[in-house]
């Protein structure tokens, strides 16, 4: 049994604003998302200066603010 490489399994787990934009196909603004993560409608964290982005958050963000009428 082989173990999953953890510098693959966490870089694809966590993703920073730039890349979570990117995973988004950029049909959202950066600015949306900063101000997202402001009002804490995006599941993250601060490890430092550094924000991280729960990767699952790609699918379930955009649903919750359809949820919401934000969309």
């Amino acid at each position: 049994m082989t173990m999953p490489d953890t510098k693959q399994s966490s870089a694809n787990f966590l993703l920073s604003p730039k890349n979570f934009h990117k995973h988004l196909g950029g049909t959202v603004g950066i600015s949306s998302i900063y101000e997202a993560l402001k009002g804490n409608r995006i599941k993250h964290f601060k490890l430092g200066r550094k924000i991280l982005i729960l990767a699952s958050e790609v699918e379930a963000w955009p649903l919750r603010e359809a949820e919401r009428g934000d969309a």
